[in-house]
């Protein structure tokens, strides 16, 4: 497993690729897959510097601040992001140390705070800024696609299934896995004879309602559905 950047390493990257020694580094705001650093000139000013863990897509990271930096240009408030001076790149990458530096603003705010009063105002007026600008980037403007294009259901499964698989090698075997397992098994099944009931009612309605007419099904359908509520009124609650 590779090491993080430790604060030297982020140091000479920042001298190398941004032409600066920083009079100070500390710890920055956690991120959810970045380590991040709060860098301070000498004269005061502050960089959030965000590194980047190994195999991480720099493509899809770096076209993501771009995508910061239009919406900026066009009035958004996002924090710009300084170029490395080596190449302009939004993301300087040297040995094992990848990383990109943006402006700190001190005592942000975010929607993260709640929502209330001269909030709701901002913040709306924010985003139908923010989707006037991306409907005119060079990309857009949004339009509709298939499903399968926005989830991909066969990849899905496939992850679905080795996620299970490494969770099945690794489970532990108390009273309450075994309970999990059952569930989940007998889930499956309820679900598997639910989907062959819906298949049987989908190829018996046509002849059924020739025979007896629409009116009738519709009211006898009505009636019938909460009997199928019935296994859930009747369940135990399991163990706890």
């Amino acid at each position: 497993m590779t090491s993080p950047p430790t604060a030297p390493d982020v140091t000479e990257a920042l001298v190398s690729h941004y032409g600066f020694t920083p009079a100070s580094l500390g710890e920055g705001p956690s991120g959810t897959a970045t380590r991040n650093y709060l860098a301070e000139e000498g004269d005061g000013r502050r960089w959030f510097v965000k590194t980047y863990a190994v195999g991480t897509d720099l493509a899809a990271e770096e076209q993501a601040l771009a995508l910061g930096e239009y919406a900026r240009r066009a009035g958004v408030p996002v924090p710009a992001v300084r170029p490395s001076l080596t190449d302009g790149r939004l993301i300087a990458a040297t040995g094992s140390v990848s990383l990109s530096v943006s402006e700190w603003v001190e005592d942000a705010e975010t929607a993260e705070g709640g929502l209330f009063g001269d909030r709701w105002a901002a913040v709306g007026a924010l985003l139908g800024r923010l989707h006037h600008t991306l409907a005119h980037h060079p990309v857009g403007p949004p339009h509709l696609v298939p499903a399968r294009q926005v989830c991909d259901v066969e990849r899905a499964e496939r992850r679905l299934c080795r996620l299970l698989s490494r969770w099945t090698a690794t489970a532990t075997d108390t009273e309450f896995d075994r309970w999990a397992r059952q569930t989940a098994t007998v889930f499956a099944v309820v679900l598997g004879l639910g989907a062959l009931g819906a298949a049987a009612g989908a190829l018996t309605a046509p002849a059924l309602a020739r025979r007896y007419g629409p009116g009738p099904m519709v009211l006898t359908a009505l009636a019938v559905t909460p009997l199928t509520q019935l296994p859930l009124l009747l369940a135990s609650p399991g163990l706890t």
